[in-house]
């Protein structure tokens, strides 16, 4: 088999070898992955005898998706059972010391992701939205009712030089992320608020 697999940088690749083991890892020690799931779509569809992983937003009717435990992974389907589901998560630094202006824009920001439009992104990017309880829980842990009426029309911080920080919300990821963060903007409902994407493994 030729093994096609994302690059070592990210996190698909690392939860990959998480829910398998090391010697995984070790036997693909001289192979160089891939930074773009496009790419790596294309040289599994165009290989022989090979094999891979990659997020299944990204999947095509080029490649053939495994069974396993007799789940075939779907954006529509479900993955109660499946071994190789893996969670995104979205994090931020809700410490004391941070500016309360910046938590509050970043909150707005968690909760338009939360949000119906939000959960609409992430199935047009084939990623299975979260459960109407997964939703509640993460709506009343992050105070979105309240940051939700906050209106950032006008510039509320300390020092005026800081207004650029303030006006954007930087948000850096894989590429398995990528496609949800880079249409999220949408969310937001203020012009006041720039959502800059990046993805840490291309």
């Amino acid at each position: 088999y030729t093994f096609i697999v994302p690059d070592k940088l990210s996190g698909t690749y690392d939860f990959f070898i998480e829910q398998t083991s090391s010697d995984v890892d070790a036997n693909l020690a001289d192979i160089e992955g891939f930074s773009d799931d496009e790419a790596l779509i294309s040289a599994l569809a165009s290989a022989t005898n090979a094999i891979g992983w990659v997020g299944v937003g990204a999947v095509t009717s080029a490649v053939n998706v495994v069974q396993v435990e007799g789940i075939t992974p779907t954006p529509t389907g479900s993955v109660v059972g499946y071994p190789f589901f893996r969670p995104l998560f979205m994090c931020f630094n809700d410490a004391d010391d941070v500016d309360t202006d910046k938590k509050n824009m970043i909150k707005k920001y968690m909760c338009g992701i939360l949000g119906e439009e939000g959960q609409k992104i992430a199935s047009d990017a084939k990623y299975l939205p979260l459960a109407p309880a997964e939703v509640s829980k993460e709506f009343f842990d992050l105070g979105c009712m309240a940051a939700n009426a906050i209106e950032f029309d006008t510039y509320t911080g300390g020092e005026f030089q800081d207004c650029k920080d303030i006006r954007s919300i930087v948000v850096t990821g894989s590429s398995t992320v990528f496609p949800i963060t880079s249409n999220s903007e949408a969310t937001c409902g203020s012009d006041f608020v720039n959502v800059v994407t990046g993805s840490s493994g291309s």
